[in-house]
């Protein structure tokens, strides 16, 4: 489609599982007129022990950026060469329904929001 928002990011972490791929979500939001939030959708993961990496991917160029629910930070690319993008982490060390919200200056960015958990 004519509608994509694209972006990369790349963190590496060691420890995981051999198959260490456990659930994932996303969520789509319009652009114009929205708020300046990003979320992610919520997973549970199966197990407990998991790293969560949620990421962000919107249409406008971003100054800021920021993540509740105690994530951490990892990558931000604020507008690569047309659409802002961040990476972030969390370990979680018991298997409880959690979802991100990101937060970004422009509240006209169309966004992409997706968190998923890796078994560690």
């Amino acid at each position: 489609g004519s509608n994509l928002y694209g972006g990369l990011t790349v963190v590496a972490f060691s420890g995981l599982t051999s198959n260490p791929f456990d659930v994932a979500n996303g969520n789509i939001t319009a652009g114009i007129g929205q708020t300046a939030f990003g979320k992610t959708g919520s997973i549970t993961p199966t197990v407990n022990q998991t790293l969560l990496l949620a990421t962000i991917t919107t249409s406008d160029v971003i100054s800021s950026i920021s993540i509740d629910n105690s994530f951490t930070i990892a990558e931000y690319v604020p507008y690569s060469p047309s659409n802002s993008c961040g990476l972030s982490y969390k370990i979680l060390t018991s298997s409880i329904a959690t979802e991100a919200t990101w937060g970004f200056g422009s509240a006209n960015a169309a966004r992409v929001g997706s968190i998923a958990s890796f078994k560690y």
